[in-house]
């Protein structure tokens, strides 16, 4: 877990531990800069630029946050039933995007390797090299891509708004999508 040590501005010194994006709230609430302040003291960390929040965000929003959002929604039960215990590879890809989306934070876009990570944490087992081939095939339609593909660079996505109906359908179960 991400750690960080930062002065007031009364020079008292504080030591916080939590996401990447808790830390950063409690600094600006109380007036730390995290770039002047030197970098977080876990070396796993990267230092943040306080301009690149979204990134900062992209980088907290890890498998257990996906999880504890999905539990914590209302439709937990339904996705459960129509996605979890079902195969599809289309549909099990873009749930991770969809609960980021609903639930965390729309300007977040996740890659493959996030979205395999999320997708275990949920109880099911997607393969980094299918999901990313999902994304750029059969579900490629449902999806935005944050830049342009290249091999052997992580490409972010987040679900299109035609992704996020045709979910939705699933979910309460209308499949006409």
């Amino acid at each position: 877990m991400p750690t960080a040590k930062f002065k007031l501005a009364n020079g008292t010194e504080v030591s916080v531990e939590g996401s990447i994006v808790e830390i950063e709230k409690l600094m600006n609430l109380y007036g730390a800069d995290p770039t002047k302040d030197g970098p977080a003291s876990n070396p796993k960390t990267p230092r943040q630029k306080k301009s690149d929040k979204t990134q900062a965000v992209a980088n907290a929003v890890g498998a257990i946050e996906i999880e504890r959002a999905l539990k914590e929604s209302d439709e937990a039960e339904s996705i459960e039933v129509t996605i979890l215990d079902r195969i599809s590879m289309v549909d099990r890809t873009l749930l991770p995007l969809y609960i980021v989306h609903e639930y965390i934070d729309k300007t977040v876009g996740l890659t493959s390797g996030e979205i395999s990570k999320a997708a275990r944490q949920l109880g099911i087992s997607l393969d980094q090299g299918n999901v990313s081939r999902t994304l750029s095939g059969a579900a490629s339609r449902y999806v935005i891509a944050h830049s342009v593909r290249k091999k052997g660079v992580a490409v972010n996505y987040s679900i299109s708004r035609q992704g996020l109906k045709y979910l939705r359908s699933i979910i309460t179960g209308n499949s006409n999508g």
